[in-house]
């Protein structure tokens, strides 16, 4: 594996796997990658802005941004397929509304792309609606 190793992921059901990830390794919400999966997909991770350990989504998504600070990482051109070469974070920058529910608007710090990511309820980890206010006022400002 290359590039620095700084955390371990959990496997599906909670304990340590033994591969170590990389730091901020973000699972993708729509496409599995071919021969991975849900359990294997749905992973945690440490997030690379804040810091916290991240667990599996527990509510049959998968987990792509941290619910402690709401960052993201670049890491798909097209959901799932892993093939990004940015790797930056993506700060979230507003909130959305559309027929999937709330939406987290993300903004990429390198290059600047903007994807979206459903917002995490019902889960072990739901997103901390602290960090979700902010961005609802920002759209509140922006109209």
């Amino acid at each position: 594996m290359n590039g620095p190793l700084v955390g371990t992921s959990l496997g599906p059901f909670g304990g340590e796997e033994t591969e170590p990830r990389l730091l901020g390794t973000w699972e993708s919400t729509k496409t599995r990658r071919p021969g991975v999966g849900r359990s294997e997909e749905n992973t945690g991770f440490v997030c690379e802005h804040c810091g916290r350990l991240v667990k599996p989504a527990t509510n049959g998504s998968y987990r792509n941004h941290c619910p402690f600070c709401l960052y993201s990482k670049h890491l798909d051109v097209l959901p799932g397929d892993r093939s990004s070469e940015c790797q930056g974070l993506m700060e979230p920058t507003e909130l959305a509304a559309s027929r999937k529910g709330l939406q987290i608007v993300h903004k990429c710090l390198r290059c600047g792309a903007v994807r979206v990511n459903r917002v995490a309820e019902l889960t072990d980890q739901p997103d901390d609606v602290e960090a979700i206010v902010p961005l609802m006022q920002h759209r509140m400002r922006s109209n």
